[in-house]
């Protein structure tokens, strides 16, 4: 099974106005739907059941203080100009908490951290690569809203032709 460790996006204020952005930009790609929001922490690629139940005993060890992130700027990878996704940003002290998340995630688990950058948030994946830098060039300091940070969960992805469907394996919650 496709798995990866997450931490969802919940915050009803932060979802409406992720949700206002991807209205903006509705016609440009492929909205990541409300539920499938989320911060990767460690992709796992696929693994057997076996793998999944040990990779969810791995993840109950962790340990961290809950934290926030703010949800600030969108921008595209790899560049506006020819954009595959378009993200949304967190501020320095919530993405500087994710990435140490990450690690200490990554750690239990044995895998080495997929972090690469700063955090983001997946909102849009673009198909036909289109110059979007006048369609972003205002949103660059957009404030989205805050995530409270204090679950962590395993979660299964299957592909379709409708996008990924998600479940959870595993969950821990902040000390």
């Amino acid at each position: 099974m496709r798995s990866f460790v997450a931490v969802e996006v919940t915050d009803a204020g932060a979802l409406e106005r992720i949700a206002s952005v991807q209205r903006c930009l509705a016609g440009w790609g492929r909205q990541v739907g409300a539920e499938n929001l989320h911060f990767t922490l460690a992709f796992l690629g696929e693994i057997d059941d076996a793998a999944a139940a040990a990779a969810g005993r791995a993840l109950g060890s962790v340990s961290f203080e809950p934290f926030t992130v703010l949800f600030r700027g969108v921008g595209a990878f790899p560049s506006a100009k020819s954009p595959r996704v378009v993200w949304a940003g967190v501020d320095e002290k919530g993405g500087g908490a994710l990435a140490a998340l990450a690690r200490t995630v990554c750690s239990a688990l044995g895998v080495s951290p997929d972090i690469r950058g700063r955090p983001h948030l997946t909102m849009l994946r673009i198909g036909a690569r289109k110059d979007m830098r006048d369609a972003l060039g205002g949103l660059g300091g957009e404030e989205l809203g805050s995530q409270r940070v204090d679950h962590v969960k395993l979660k299964k992805s299957v592909l379709t032709r409708q996008g990924p469907v998600y479940s959870d394996l595993a969950e821990v919650g902040a000390a």
